[in-house]
């Protein structure tokens, strides 16, 4: 019997085992096993994509690598805007260019599944609905998670400094020469004419000396920058070499604490606009409608932190010192496609991604709070945190928020949260809900009966209802019942004098309300 010889041939590049083949959009460690990886990565990396071969996929997201050998590979898990399910792929380049066969898994996503601050909460399609174009986490990682272009790092180093929600490091420049930059060779991911924007979040450890590069697209005459000015406060420009469009900042950036920036223009209606902590930036330089560009000329590089000096400013030559000891952390750029609004700014980038004082979930927790001030210390932008579904009822004891957070409460749920003020020292006024939930403050009233004769019994209820809100049963000379809704009904009732009804009182302030109550003289002639 003639003898038959089978070999068992694979691709150069092969994955063989991609863990148990079903994985969430945050787990970490996740092994990819094979052959052909190479002993190095080099510049070899990992990619998830939304088909089955590589050319056809129209969504790609390169995966965080924790290590790689020639048969094995560790990787952290992301979303990267793919939808759920079980069409996806993953994808091993190596370092010789060499692209592996795509292997199947289901992937589901952990809500929240945006990268905080650069996706808004998935659609019903888990699509990336702000759109970046690219994305730099900065969390011991400068790779492009939406794009390819991974930045060129100069000198810096990552520290477990925690700038805003999932990201738990972030890159530090510690010296005047470190910094990143586009990738080596790459001179247009700045070049966009018609429509542009970068945001991401900031934090400085040290007085700096001004003016120093928070983040910079520039050329010789060109610049679309943000940029730490005098006295720490910010300068927006966007320069051409005629016109310098500039925006700036009164509010002085505290050392030791995270904000969040964003910049953008957009060519449909000329305008330059900034933005920080998700709040307009309105103060000018130029004209308050900031209409002088039209278009964009090309900027051949971006950094963020360097030393560059001798920038080009509307024509005029300004030199820009580096920063030293500068936190960075999720940054996305968008490019002639699609500007974040006002809203995705404050609820998405900022509210999403935002550093709490504390986090709670019912009354109990704010109890804890009660007789304090929130956010004295200035190192965290937000006051509080609420979580949870449902209705959810808190009353606050002479709980301050300080001046200097860029948000009192913050609310990721789902339902409706009724905040009350109460004390006399309560002053929660500003609040994000980030999950489509709402939140309510109330107010409370003092209302002040004045003159009550002896045995006068006053009860206070929500108009139109039975509902009391305050009320005492025997009282004589003044009463005091604080109110939380915006309209009352009293009723005042003594054995000697005439009962007296008020209805549909309106309170929107503190005021005195006189009793004046007259004799009741049928009481007194009964016959």
């Amino acid at each position: 019997m003639a003898g038959y010889a089978f070999q068992l041939s694979f691709p150069p590049i092969t994955i063989t085992d991609f863990g148990d083949e079903s994985h969430s959009s945050t787990e970490e460690g996740v092994v990819i096993t094979g052959l052909g990886f190479e002993a190095l990565q080099g510049s070899g990396y990992v990619e998830i994509a939304n088909s089955a071969t590589y050319a056809d996929a129209t969504v790609k997201a390169k995966l965080t690598i924790q290590s790689w050998s020639d048969t094995s590979i560790v990787v952290n898990m992301c979303g990267g805007g793919l939808p759920q399910g079980n069409g996806n792929r993953v994808f091993v380049t190596n370092d010789s260019g060499g692209i592996s066969n795509g292997f199947q898994f289901i992937l589901s996503l952990v809500s929240p599944v945006d990268y905080r601050g650069v996706f808004s909460e998935a659609d019903l399609n888990n699509t990336n609905l702000l759109d970046a174009d690219h994305y730099w986490t900065f969390n011991n990682s400068v790779t492009d998670l939406v794009g390819t272009q991974d930045l060129t790092v100069t000198g810096t180093t990552y520290a477990a400094t925690q700038l805003c929600d999932f990201l738990t490091n972030s890159g530090l420049t510690d010296a005047r020469t470190d910094h990143w930059d586009a990738p080596t060779g790459v001179s247009t991911i700045g070049n966009q004419g018609t429509i542009h924007c970068v945001a991401g979040w900031f934090q400085v450890n040290s007085i700096q000396g001004p003016p120093c590069i928070i983040f910079s697209e520039y050329d010789t005459t060109e610049q679309f920058s943000i940029l730490l000015g005098y006295g720490n406060t910010l300068l927006f420009d966007c320069s051409t070499s005629t016109t310098a469009l500039q925006l700036y900042s009164d509010v002085v950036i505290a050392n030791n604490r995270p904000y969040h920036v964003m910049a953008k223009f957009d060519s449909g209606t000329g305008k330059f606009e900034a933005f920080l902590d998700g709040l307009p930036v309105t103060t000018s330089l130029n004209a308050s409608d900031f209409s002088d560009i039209g278009t964009l000329p090309a900027r051949s590089q971006i950094e963020f932190g360097s030393d560059r000096a001798d920038t080009g400013i509307g024509g005029q030559a300004l030199t820009l010192a580096s920063s030293v000891d500068m936190n960075f952390a999720s940054w996305a750029m968008w490019s002639g496609n699609y500007l974040p609004n006002e809203a995705e700014t404050r609820v998405d980038m900022f509210g999403r991604g935002t550093l709490a004082n504390a986090t709670i979930t019912n009354q109990t927790d704010l109890n804890a709070l009660n007789n304090t001030t929130v956010g004295s210390a200035n190192t965290k932008p937000a006051g509080i945190i609420v979580t949870g579904v449902g209705t959810i009822n808190l009353t606050a004891t002479n709980i301050v928020y300080d001046d200097l957070l860029s948000v009192d409460i913050v609310y990721t749920g789902t339902g409706t949260v009724n905040y009350t003020n109460a004390g006399t020292l309560s002053n929660a006024t500003t609040f994000i809900a980030t999950s489509g939930g709402t939140i309510n403050i109330i107010n409370p009233f003092n209302i002040t009966f004045v003159g009550a004769e002896n045995n006068t019994e006053i009860r206070v209820f929500e108009a139109g209802t039975i509902n009391e809100i305050a009320g005492i049963e025997n009282t004589s000379g003044n009463f005091v019942a604080t109110v939380n809704v915006s309209s009352v009904d009293v009723r005042i009732v003594s054995t000697d004098f005439t009962i007296r009804e008020i209805y549909g009182l309106s309170v929107t302030q503190d005021f005195e309300f006189q009793v004046d109550q007259q004799t009741d003289r049928v009481f007194e002639n009964p016959a």
